[in-house]
């Protein structure tokens, strides 16, 4: 179990020697958010105090069939200890471990009192959904997007998407459903792919439930061979820029090359979904050639980016991430906030 105490300054009421404000606010999500029973499942626990000096401990988790408790307590300063009240956010991730496939009902214990519920769904399919969110685009328009990964250890392709949209006034009640693909056209074992749909004005406040409806297994022998060199940076103009290059390192040409991108915001949430092509798209043999692309909308200074390339004759071999700023550098711009995209990035790597 790690812990990552995030200080969230929004308001300073003084010291107080004694007196300690208890727990106000607490979440729990899932990574992968809808998993297959081939994933290692986490559970993210987010849980406010009024005070930094107010510790969160997990104690484990307990599985009765289909019913999954996870528990965790509140650890006081000790006594007479002078502290700040400030609004102290703690997340903690609990390694959950595989499930087999079913609909478990979560219970959230804090000091044995129930303080959230959840319902995690783990499928028996190849494709796992990692995350979903939405965003703005410059016209005002709201899109959800998220990512996607292959848990097979084979090829898989044509990966489409299934979205209930809810009544407003009726969780339970399918208003309507959408159904997209993947921006990867084939995604290798262990590799992702973002996808993306835009919501008209009678969705976008809509709650929403994300499945995978169909895909086919890639039976035929797959060439790797395109290495891909991501270099995110953030524009002067507030939108993030994702370029870098893709090397064929196969002994003949790469045609129509493109890079899919989901992107992460400071705190780990899925932000956008963007893909482009290498410029040229054609790539020679043993040649690179470079890409660029733009978020739809700015964006915070700490994003990252899960990234992917292929082309009709290839599939992607290996992929690498060069850092905008150094180590140093990336703590003091991005503070507290890093430590909730590590948190994240540590969970997308063990998948």
């Amino acid at each position: 179990m790690r812990i990552i105490a995030m200080l969230a300054v929004l308001a300073i009421l003084g010291f107080t020697p004694t007196a300690f404000a208890q727990l106000s606010e607490q979440e729990l999500d899932f990574y992968p958010a809808f998993p297959t029973d081939k994933n290692e499942v986490t559970a993210i626990i987010s849980l406010t105090t009024g005070t930094p000096c107010e510790k969160v401990e997990s104690q484990g988790h307990e599985l009765d069939g289909n019913n999954l408790s996870i528990n965790v307590r509140i650890v006081p300063p000790p006594p007479d200890t002078s502290c700040a009240q400030v609004v102290t956010q703690h997340v903690l991730e609990q390694d959950i471990g595989r499930l087999e496939a079913g609909t478990y009902a979560v219970q959230l214990y804090v000091d044995g009192t129930p303080r959230a519920s959840a319902t995690l769904h783990v499928s028996a399919d190849d494709v796992a959904i990692l995350s979903t969110g939405k965003y703005t685009d410059d016209q005002g328009d709201i899109n959800l997007v998220g990512e996607v990964q292959n848990v097979a250890d084979h090829p898989v392709k044509l990966v489409q998407i299934g979205v209930l949209f809810f009544e407003e006034d009726d969780g339970a009640l399918v208003k309507e459903q959408k159904k997209i693909y993947t921006m990867m056209a084939l995604i290798m074992p262990n590799r992702t792919s973002g996808f993306s749909l835009g919501l008209g004005s009678d969705l976008q406040d809509n709650a929403y439930s994300v499945n995978i409806t169909s895909f086919s297994v890639e039976d035929k022998p797959v060439e790797r061979g395109l290495m891909l060199v991501v270099e995110p940076a953030l524009g002067s103009d507030g939108y993030g820029v994702v370029g870098g290059h893709v090397l064929n390192r196969a002994d003949h040409d790469a045609t129509q090359v493109k890079v899919v991108c989901a992107i992460y915001d400071d705190d780990g949430n899925v932000v956008d979904s963007i893909f482009g092509y290498t410029n040229p798209d054609t790539i020679p043999p043993r040649q690179t050639a470079p890409f660029s692309i733009l978020t739809h909308s700015k964006i915070s200074q700490g994003f990252t980016t899960s990234c992917n390339a292929e082309s009709i004759e290839l599939a992607i071999e290996e992929v690498q991430v060069v850092p905008e700023f150094s180590a140093i550098d990336a703590v003091v711009v991005a503070g507290a906030s890093l430590a909730a995209v590590l948190a994240v990035n540590r969970l997308r790597n063990k998948l």
